[in-house]
């Protein structure tokens, strides 16, 4: 895509805070250069993979359905491909949400927060308003389904407003 140099740098920069990285992208059904700059950015570097899910939107029309297949996938490929004895495992979406500058420190200081805290299995960025996500997020009790179904269930009770902040910004 056209933003995609700069999720790059930042990418570049965020592996720099590491003795040992992988690199594992998936891409699905691009109609730009964004295969071409992904393999030429992962090219010479070790444990660099591109996993390319063309026909992906045929299958699974739903946006959400795809990027949970995406998800299942690079977990496989890390087991399958020996990278799971890495420490940490970093996602990040290669598209316009991460195309700003990164503050290189605030992410080392959730780095060091993870890494030092047996307790701690995770750490999620969370951007205001929303967490970006949250379309996708499901969980049996706290976001059972895509939000919006809710928002819609509830027009008559609550204002489109509210319903919003109620199941998405709340979340």
């Amino acid at each position: 895509g056209t933003r995609l140099p700069d999720v790059l740098k930042n990418i570049e920069a965020i592996s720099g805070l590491y003795e040992r990285c992988a690199f594992v992208f998936v891409e699905n059904d691009s109609t730009d250069d964004t295969k071409a700059q992904l393999r030429g950015w992962l090219s010479g570097r070790p444990d660099a993979d591109l996993i390319e899910f063309d026909g992906l939107t045929e299958r699974l029309p739903r946006r959400t359905e795809r990027l949970a297949a995406c998800r299942n996938a690079y977990i496989e490929h890390i087991k399958a491909a020996g990278y799971g004895d890495r420490d940490q495992l970093v996602v990040f979406d290669a598209d316009e949400v991460n195309a700003g500058p990164i503050v290189i420190e605030e992410y080392a200081r959730a780095r060091d927060w993870l890494a030092a805290n047996d307790e701690a299995a995770a750490v999620f960025a969370n951007p205001d308003p929303f967490y970006y996500d949250i379309l996708a997020l499901r969980h049996p009790t706290w976001c059972p389904t895509d939000f919006w179904v809710e928002v819609m269930r509830d027009k008559e009770r609550l204002t489109k407003p509210v319903a919003r902040k109620l199941y998405c910004y709340d979340r």
